[in-house]
């Protein structure tokens, strides 16, 4: 298992936010009675927040404003765009914005990663809900959010937070081009996830040919549940496959797409499978 990461979020503005310190605070009170300003000031200052219990104690929260630089613009935010599949409206909207508050914790990489999660869940809320956004993208997954998808939901999964928007991203990749005539049944696809490794624990993937992808996507994504629920895929070595009856192995291996991070992979039965594993 690969060393937890910071946890990066970004809210995008099409004009310059004003987010009003104290009424964040307000918001974050009433989940977390224990929260202060880092800098003690809870009106004015910079947007920096600690928590006193000790599950919290040496951890930070950071929401930076700043205009939105373009060379941050990478290809993990093009990646993000084109793998917009839960709310595609992202296309039109990501380009407009000009402006952002990034938010991201400091020294929280041993706290458990529902807590962890949950808390950033929390601080995205309640910035919203004094200063909202146009679009959200959540770095640490990869994957660009519907600010009104992710309010409409935050608040009911308290207890479940990989399942809000932005946890765990499910992306499809097309492996090998073959050229015109040659069956499409044999294309290669790859369907990973990526939102778990941030958090300490790995994410999944599947190399398959021959299988439609959205019959696989579905098995990943709750492939990756179990793994943020119980710190398995399964209750045994192999899955439950598409098909009744059936069953996957996995077990962990490189990424095939980046970011670069140690994975479990899931291998299909028989000639399903594709590429090369020892």
């Amino acid at each position: 298992m690969e060393a937890a990461k910071a946890y990066v979020v970004r809210l995008l503005y099409r004009s310059r936010p004003a987010p009003c310190k104290g009424d964040i605070l307000a918001k974050l009170e009433k989940h977390a009675p224990d929260v202060a300003p880092l800098d003690g000031d809870r009106d004015e200052g910079m947007l920096a927040f600690v928590r006193s219990a000790p599950l919290y104690e040496k951890a930070q929260w950071i929401a930076s404003p700043a205009p939105l630089d373009r060379e941050t613009r990478d290809d993990a935010w093009s990646e993000a765009l084109e793998q917009a599949w839960n709310w595609p409206a992202a296309r039109e909207v990501v380009p407009d914005c000009k402006f952002e508050i990034q938010i991201a914790d400091v020294r929280a990489t041993q706290m458990p990663a529902a807590r962890r999660l949950r808390m950033i869940q929390q601080i995205v809320a309640a910035i919203l809900q004094s200063a909202p956004c146009d679009a959200i993208f959540w770095t640490s997954s990869r994957s660009f959010v519907s600010p009104d998808d992710f309010l409409a939901s935050v608040d009911s999964l308290e207890e479940h937070p990989w399942l809000a928007p932005g946890a765990i991203h499910i992306r499809q990749f097309r492996i090998v081009e073959y050229e015109d005539g040659v069956d499409a049944s044999l294309q290669d696809t790859l369907v990973d996830s990526v939102g778990l490794t941030p958090l300490g624990i790995p994410d999944v993937q599947c190399h398959f040919r021959g299988i439609d992808a959205q019959l696989v996507a579905p098995l990943l994504y709750r492939a990756a549940c179990n793994l943020f629920e119980t710190g398995k895929v399964a209750a045994g070595d192999a899955v439950a496959g598409i098909r009744p009856g059936q069953f996957w192995r996995h077990r962990g291996e490189k990424s095939l797409a980046p970011p670069q991070r140690t994975v479990v992979d899931i291998t299909p039965n028989g000639g399903q499978k594709s590429g090369v594993r020892e």
